[in-house]
């Protein structure tokens, strides 16, 4: 399952890629991904907020880490 927001130029946002725990190894994420990518292929940039154990995943997919970003949230009680 995968859920994204685009203005198919500057930006698309991936909201979450998600595969049963018991699928995975078997390439779904990385084709789910992919999809994206090249259905968004004139977007300058791609963003996803990565839980610490997605963030090995996305990396061997060619995201990297912002070393001077910082993800902000803000959550209603």
């Amino acid at each position: 399952l995968v859920n994204c927001l685009s203005d198919k130029f500057m930006v698309t946002y991936i909201h979450y890629l998600l595969v049963h725990p018991e699928y995975h190894g078997y390439g779904i994420g990385r084709k789910l991904l992919q999809k994206i990518l090249e259905k968004y292929d004139k977007c300058r940039k791609f963003i996803i907020i990565a839980l610490d154990e997605s963030v090995n995943f996305y990396e061997r997919n060619e995201f990297k880490i912002q070393e001077n970003k910082v993800a902000m949230f803000k959550e209603n009680k």
